[in-house]
C-alpha cells in the first residue's frame, strides 16, 4: 500500500534520517569534510551495504549522488544529506 505524504512530511523524514546519520558519524568517529561528505566505505556501512555492493550501485546509477572529491583518502565521497534523501526516496511506502 502506498502512503501519500506531503512535501513537509517527506522533508521531516529526510531531516530525521540526517540526524541519525550525524549521530553515527560522531559515535563512530567517521571523518567528515567541511561540506559534510564521507568516504564511500563509510557511507556504505552507514546505510547497511558492504563497500563493494555500494560501489556496484554507484556504477549502475542506482546509488545516491556522489562526488569524485577525496575525503580521508577515498576517491569517491557522499554528502550526508544526499544519503538521507536517497534512503528516504527508496522507502517501500513512497
Amino acid at each position: 500500500m502506498t502512503i501519500e505524504r506531503t512535501q513537509k512530511q517527506k522533508q521531516d523524514l529526510i531531516e530525521s534520517t540526517m540526524a541519525m546519520l550525524l549521530y553515527a558519524v560522531k559515535r563512530d568517529s567517521i571523518p567528515v569534510s567541511a561540506d559534510m561528505r564521507v568516504r564511500e566505505q563509510d557511507a556504505a556501512r552507514m546505510v547497511g551495504y558492504s563497500p563493494g555492493s555500494f560501489k556496484n550501485l554507484r556504477g549502475e546509477g542506482k546509488g545516491p549522488i556522489f562526488y569524485y572529491r577525496p575525503v580521508a583518502g577515498s576517491k569517491v565521497s557522499y554528502r550526508l544529506m544526499d544519503l538521507a534523501m536517497w534512503i528516504e526516496e527508496h522507502r517501500e511506502d513512497w
